[in-house]
């Protein structure tokens, strides 16, 4: 079985991988419409 990877996530929330890493590192800032990248 496959890892996932930030990148994984990234990809199918349709977010940059910034955005992932922030979200699980709780950081209060976020946009809610963040852009879209991988």
């Amino acid at each position: 079985m496959k890892k996932i990877t930030i990148k994984d996530i990234a990809k199918k929330a349709g977010v940059s991988k910034a955005t992932v890493s922030m979200v699980l590192n709780n950081y209060e800032k976020i946009a809610e419409k963040p852009e879209k990248k991988y």
